[in-house]
């Protein structure tokens, strides 16, 4: 069986699935492959048939995917993948239009490894696979049991904390999952090249004081787009009360906006 990350990453004798229902799409994923020196990738259509492919041969290094397709999903695969001991060790990144941030949180949450959203360059594609396999396997994004509810109340089925790495939930996806779900608390992050701190009110960022280990401090914004370029690293997001304002590092702009300016910089950072 093959073994992850035993390879160079640009290596012909790197097997790899690319799992989607268009087939253009796997097309495109296949040249951008052999631009890596992946050679004869093998095709599925769908997660049902990536299945029967891996229950013949398991011996595989990474796994592309989409999420919608026919019979069995992106969402199916991945947790099939998970279950079976011979295949539970595979990377998958999941490339998909998908961009609604809980379908991107419930991807990593199954067991992605990293997720990229169509249309794409394939210079970011490169770049994604390129970390997806040299990053260590452990360190899945874990989610905390919810907190319990009062009596008389709904029980909250958010998450009360998020962590995990950033090679498997980039910044730019988690905050804009907590907007999205107007979440309140505090964002830690301690990446190979800083460490910050970043306070949410209702999803919206307030502000955000990031220290380079290089000496500094960058603040509000400066930081925020900062921390967004971080890769590598950890971490954790504890709900509640976000603390006291931190007015010299303040955000004072939209989230949304922001998180997709950011996205961009980010995406065009890793292209270059």
């Amino acid at each position: 069986m093959a073994s992850p990350h035993s390879f160079e990453v640009e290596s012909s004798d790197m097997r790899t699935l690319v799992v989607d229902d268009s087939r253009t799409a796997r097309r495109v994923l296949v040249r951008i492959l052999a631009s890596l020196g992946h050679d004869d990738p093998v095709e599925a259509g769908d997660g049902a048939e990536a299945l029967d492919v891996l229950g013949k041969d398991a011996e595989f290094d990474l796994v592309l995917a989409d999420v919608h397709m026919p019979r069995l999903d992106g969402f199916g695969l991945i947790k099939a993948i998970r279950a079976s001991e011979k295949t539970a060790h595979l990377p998958i990144l999941i490339i998909s239009s998908e961009s609604d941030p809980e379908k991107i949180m419930e991807a990593v949450q199954l067991g992605a490894s990293g997720y990229v959203t169509k249309p794409f360059r394939p210079a970011v594609i490169r770049a994604r696979i390129k970390e997806v396999l040299e990053k260590k396997p452990e360190g899945a994004v874990v989610a905390a049991p919810p907190e319990e509810a009062p009596a008389d109340g709904p029980r909250d089925e958010s998450p009360s904390s998020l962590e995990g790495d950033l090679e498997n939930l980039s910044i730019v996806d988690l905050l804009q999952f907590l907007a999205v779900q107007r979440r309140s608390g505090r964002l830690e992050v301690e990446a190979d090249t800083l460490s910050a701190r970043i306070r949410i009110r209702e999803g919206e960022c307030r502000s955000c004081r990031a220290i380079p280990k290089s000496g500094g401090e960058l603040l509000g914004p400066a930081g925020l787009e900062r921390v967004a370029l971080e890769s590598s690293g950890r971490f954790r997001f504890m709900a509640g009360d976000a603390g006291e304002e931190d007015l010299d590092a303040r955000i004072d702009v939209p989230t949304l906006p922001l998180i997709f300016e950011l996205a961009r910089k980010r995406d065009d950072a890793r292209g270059g």
